[in-house]
């Protein structure tokens, strides 16, 4: 409300729900093209099926049963990081595993731990 005004604080919130999942896009999409380089499109296709239906379900289910936007968009966030971290994990096993790989890896599963721990204890 500082700098935007009031109005502007119920859009602060919906970011602070969705920054991790819209970080994890941005960490994935670089590496969308190596499925296409090791001809892997049906693994694309299978994950895209996967991704549609899983954060359109997180979405409704999170409305229905929450009962209003901030929970849906909690659950929405919270499928589709996990989403994308199986298919970042799914990209190091194509690359090989090596060190730099499993560290990020590591920080990305550390953060959306410690986000779902302060999602929890703040009641998303």
């Amino acid at each position: 409300p500082f700098i935007l005004g009031a109005q502007w604080t119920e859009a602060g919130e919906y970011i602070q729900i969705t920054i991790l999942f819209y970080f994890s896009m941005y960490l994935t999409t670089s590496f969308s093209s190596a499925l296409v380089i090791y001809n892997k499109l049906n693994v694309q296709l299978v994950y895209n099926i996967i991704f549609l239906v899983g954060t359109f379900s997180a979405l409704y289910f999170g409305y229905t049963v929450g009962g209003d936007t901030k929970h849906a968009l909690a659950w929405f966030a919270v499928v589709g990081v996990v989403l994308r971290l199986i298919i970042i994990n799914y990209f190091f096993y194509l690359f090989g595993k090596n060190l730099i790989a499993k560290t990020i890896f590591a920080i990305l599963i550390t953060t959306v731990l410690v986000w779902i721990g302060f999602g929890i204890k703040e009641g998303f």
